[in-house]
């Protein structure tokens, strides 16, 4: 009896090691599209039939083996009808049969997929006078085969060392390159080059497979500036960005960024039932973060902490299906969720855990020329996804840190107003003034960080007794009745805010409070839904000058943080 064959071939990409497809030409389209190599088509002929093996559709496979039949798994050649086994020989196969590589004389990256990289031979270069001159070529392929082509014709023969930098100059300049090191797991170390535009994907991609990779820089490339010397980020890709000044580091000052570990995760997912500094604690550690997707890194200036439940947070999140921050268990994060999302007419951008929901206040872009600070809800220049980074800073950390052993629930000593979230709803509930809000270190100042309708009354400029400072005063007296531990408010007290009358739709509600009923001169604060008719009135008002007012932050956060 004639035993039969039945296999399975897919044809799988060389260069990345990650695709695979059923058909020749949607590798050649997959090459020449992500990987920039252009392969010849098949060459047409008669076909030899073996009559013992039976071609299996991956769709069919399941069929074949319920039938109990064996289906051989096999990597097909793009070009030729050979296949094979190991993805690896079918990678020596078209590298040396197709490509026009020489036996020990490539090293194509296997770790992951890195187009429009090549790897410098390591054997001898010629002996010669002349500068090797590699043309501009279409793509990096046409470039290896001319460099490989030299060195075939030329390997008997020893080299100089200057022969070898003009040579390696002339590539580099001809066809834009940039040299780096790549430090494997097992401690090898291999040279590469790879085109500059492409630098970070190279980082990114062998970041996640465990190869470190550090750009060769010339001394005239580091950078000049004294603020980025001290800047220290514990990534490959984020530091090489650094180095290039391909992101704007001032922001950042003297500072140490490490990516969340399991201990901060922890933290953020600590509940808050009788340990609500974790607020506090929370917002110090997330206030001046950097988030990073692919090539856009956000540097975060203020961010506002909610509680998900509503008996901790009069404010929490509403949750449904369709939008929510809180994390599913799809995340690079476990228990940490960062996405985008559009509710109160904002397009927010949240840090949300199983507690907690961190709302993005002020943000800047650190990789655009031309960034424009972005404050209040919205945030539009960042594109989080499930693969989103968050580097914490070491100064955050630091003084989060402390506040955790001290269980403080107040941020700082020097404005417990500015710790305030920007609301404009349940002014007469206790939990509305809560200390959630943090800034970072280069605008947490009256002038850098956006104001709210707590702290627009301290603004330098404005009419003392207009509405908008008018409006906020009066909301800072519901504030400090919380901090002093009231219930109520003394009208004695409110009748001092405003001393000049207005004819002004605020200074109108102004008068309602005054009217509103009291105790022995006391007006009942905690609960009280005539006043909190009033105040959120009020806050409508006011919000429209807010919004200008924080234009003008917008300006000194840009002169401050310009390269």
């Amino acid at each position: 009896m004639v035993e039969i064959d039945y296999i399975n071939v897919r044809f799988a990409c060389h260069v990345c090691k990650l695709k695979s497809f059923s058909e020749r030409t949607k590798l050649r389209k997959h090459l020449l599209l992500e990987e920039e190599i252009e392969i010849e088509p098949r060459k047409l002929g008669k076909r030899s039939i073996d009559t013992n093996v039976v071609h299996v559709k991956s769709s069919k496979i399941k069929v074949y083996e319920e039938k109990d039949d064996i289906v051989k798994m096999y990597y097909g050649c793009v070009v030729c009808p050979d296949y094979f086994v190991q993805l690896d020989d079918y990678t020596d196969h078209i590298n040396k049969e197709h490509l026009g590589m020489l036996d020990d004389d490539y090293d194509l990256v296997a770790s992951g997929p890195l187009p429009s990289t090549i790897i410098l031979p390591n054997s001898t270069i010629a002996d010669t006078d002349e500068q090797v001159s590699v043309k501009k070529s279409k793509t990096t392929t046409e470039a290896i085969t001319r460099l490989y082509s030299f060195q075939a014709r030329n390997d008997n023969l020893t080299t100089t060392a200057s022969t070898q930098t003009r040579m390696i100059g002339g590539i580099i300049e001809s066809i834009d390159l940039e040299a780096y090191t790549m430090y494997t797991e097992d401690g090898d170390e291999c040279y590469s080059l790879t085109t500059k535009d492409h630098m970070p994907t190279v980082i990114q991609t062998c970041a996640k497979k465990g190869i470190r990779i550090v750009p060769c820089k010339t001394p005239e490339e580091k950078p000049a500036n004294p603020f980025e010397k001290h800047v220290t980020i514990d990534d490959e890709y984020l530091e090489y960005m650094i180095l290039t000044r391909k992101i704007n580091t001032k922001p950042l000052l003297n500072n140490t960024f490490k990516e969340i570990n399991d201990v901060q995760l922890s933290i953020i997912n600590q509940d808050w039932n009788g340990n609500e500094y974790f607020c506090a604690v929370c917002a110090q550690m997330l206030a001046g973060c950097i988030l990073v997707n692919n090539d856009e890194v956000l540097f975060v200036n203020c961010i506002e902490i909610y509680n998900r439940f509503r008996h901790l947070d009069a404010h929490a999140e509403r949750h449904s299906i369709q939008k929510s921050s809180l994390p599913d268990g799809t995340e690079l994060y476990d228990g940490l969720k960062i996405c985008n999302m559009d509710s109160d007419n904002s397009h927010k951008l949240v840090l949300g855990s199983h507690v907690i929901n961190a709302l993005v206040t002020s943000s800047l872009r650190l990789d655009l020329d031309q960034p424009k600070p972005e404050l209040g809800p919205s945030t539009h220049s960042f594109h989080p996804t499930q693969n989103t980074r968050l580097f914490l800073s070491a100064y955050s950390l630091h003084k989060s840190d402390n506040l955790l052993k001290m269980k403080s629930t107040q941020i700082n000593t020097f404005d417990k107003y500015a710790q305030l979230k920007q609301i404009r709803s349940k002014y007469t509930v206790p939990s509305t003034y809560r200390l959630s809000r943090c800034s970072s270190r280069i605008t947490d100042n009256n002038f850098s960080r956006p104001y709210t309708v707590f702290t627009v009354y301290t603004m330098e400029d404005g009419d003392q007794f207009g509405d908008l400072k008018l409006g906020s005063r009066i909301l800072r007296l519901m504030a400090s009745t919380v901090f002093e531990g009231k219930r109520s408010i003394n009208r004695t007290d409110l009748k001092k805010i405003a001393p000049v009358k207005k004819d002004t739709s605020v200074y109108h509600n102004y008068q309602k409070i005054l009217e509103l009923d009291a105790e022995n001169d006391e007006i009942l604060f905690l609960g009280n839904q005539n006043l909190e008719r009033i105040l959120v009135s009020i806050a409508e008002k006011i919000t429209p000058q807010l919004k200008e007012a924080n234009s003008k932050v917008e300006k000194k956060i840009l002169e401050k943080t310009r390269k």
